[in-house]
């Protein structure tokens, strides 16, 4: 199980990026073990996010999470994964969730990857936009 200062600071990544940058389609952390008190993968998409590079946004997270999760959370957030808002799992998930939206809610999910989730906690998760061909 992950912890409530874990989900707290990282939905504060969540609205801040939102705020700053627009709507996600999709932001969760996805555990990476059946570990309860293992590491955590940050899964986020967002229609701004197609058009930017990947290595950028990822920088842009990781400064988020640097100022908004504490030092002693930081080693659980293994791998920020930046999806394009057509990727067959950001579409499952917003088939299978179409309207999430809080603060955090524990889900089990498939596999991100093509390994099996234990489980995820998803703080938002809309109706993904598919990418244009003109933003690839």
């Amino acid at each position: 199980m992950v912890s409530k200062a874990l989900v707290t600071e990282t939905r504060e990544v969540v609205d801040q990026l939102k705020a700053r940058y627009g709507e996600l389609s999709l932001a969760m952390l996805r555990s990476t073990s059946w570990d309860p008190h293992g590491h955590w993968d940050f899964v986020v998409s967002g229609e701004w996010m197609n058009a930017r590079s990947r290595k950028d946004t990822i920088g842009l997270i990781i400064k988020l999470i640097r100022k908004h999760v504490s030092k002693s959370n930081w080693n659980l957030i293994s791998t920020v994964a930046v999806l394009e808002t057509d990727d067959s799992f950001v579409q499952m998930m917003s088939f299978n969730y179409p309207e999430l939206s809080g603060s955090g809610t524990f889900i089990n999910v498939p596999g991100l990857f093509g390994a099996e989730t234990p489980e995820g906690i998803v703080f938002e998760c809309h109706e993904a936009k598919a990418v244009s061909a003109e933003a690839r």
